[in-house]
């Protein structure tokens, strides 16, 4: 027979080859453990980020059919605006055109002067203002050659005066107008 404290030495001599076995699964198996959770986590992201990937190309076809869509809409519709690098070149070809129509249609400018240049939602408003005398004949064509004309511009104000009948004026009319049209910066919407 094995005698009593034989019996606790294996015992005890097993339950520290146990514990030691454990201490070795544990120091062993622990980074193993700390791998297996970040690759979990990086293959959750990865589902993650194929999921948006999957729902973007989803909405590609509909976002191509509403540019197109756009395309149709806006054809044509870059004629309207002025054409120029800078919005301060857009106002001088604004001007020079104002000068254009004034000249070719026998008014006589007083002056032409820049209008300040106003944001208007993605574009910009450049305006130029005009003092010059005419006669109502004059003045139609002047509103006609601008108003007609490519790039659009409108005429958003005007003022016309008559001179007292005791001027000795070639043209019995004051004018001041101002024409204003749009301008898209470049690299913009």
């Amino acid at each position: 027979m094995i005698a009593p404290h034989a019996t606790r030495a294996r015992i005890l001599a097993l339950a520290l080859l146990i514990a030691v076995a454990i201490m070795a699964a544990l120091a062993i198996g622990w980074p193993y453990r700390q791998l297996a959770q970040r690759l979990e986590t990086r293959i959750e992201m990865a589902h993650l980020a194929l999921q948006r990937e999957r729902a973007a190309a989803e909405r590609l076809p509909r976002l191509r059919q509403a540019l197109r869509q756009r395309d149709q809409r806006t054809a044509g519709t870059e004629k309207l605006l002025l054409d120029a690098q800078t919005a301060a070149l857009a106002q001088a070809d604004l001007q020079q055109r104002l000068k254009a129509a004034l000249q070719a249609n026998g008014a006589q400018p007083v002056s032409l002067q820049a209008v300040d240049i106003a944001p208007w939602r993605q574009l910009q408003r450049i305006g130029v203002s005009a003092v010059f005398t005419a006669d109502t004949p004059i003045l139609q064509k002047v509103l006609h050659a601008l108003e007609s004309g490519i790039p659009a511009v409108a005429v958003e104000k005007l003022y016309v005066r008559v001179r007292d009948g005791r001027s000795d004026a070639q043209y019995p009319l004051d004018v001041t107008l101002q024409v204003t049209g749009l301008w898209q910066p470049r690299g913009g919407g």
